[in-house]
């Protein structure tokens, strides 16, 4: 009987451990916040909170959009809740799905000043490339 005991309390403390890195920044996060799994559903576009539980422990692989979108709802960096290798998985991402990623995750007004700040850094870039390479 004291092992049956013993066993069910060890049961409950392994599943109230945060098993993901996303789980445990929401730990420390949602009491700040002032938010619940509902909100967070909510806010993300899920019907049920049960889809926040499914990325919690793990049972729904946490994918880039996903992650990104978890950051910034969180406020936190995509490197604290990403089980993988972040800039390795963005850069293997072929051009279109990156696009699609950039435009599903900023607002349309965000995505216009990225433009025009990326258009920027890379005409200055040039711009140095070209005078390096004039002797």
């Amino acid at each position: 009987m004291l092992a049956h005991a013993m066993h069910q309390h060890e049961k409950k403390t392994r599943n109230r451990t945060p098993r993901t890195k996303l789980a445990a920044v929401w730990e420390r996060k949602k009491k700040e916040l002032r938010m619940g799994q509902d909100r967070l559903a909510e806010e993300l576009g899920f019907a049920h909170q049960t889809s926040i539980s499914r990325y919690m422990t793990g049972k729904a692989p946490l994918t880039l959009e996903m992650a990104i979108r978890f950051a910034n709802l969180l406020e936190v960096s995509v490197t604290e809740i990403y089980e993988g290798d972040f800039m390795a998985d963005m850069e293997a991402l072929p051009k279109e799905d990156l696009r699609n990623l950039v435009l599903a995750i900023l607002d349309p007004s965000e995505v216009s000043d990225l433009v025009i700040e990326l258009a920027s850094s890379l005409k200055q870039g040039k711009g140095d490339d070209d005078g390096a390479n004039q002797t």
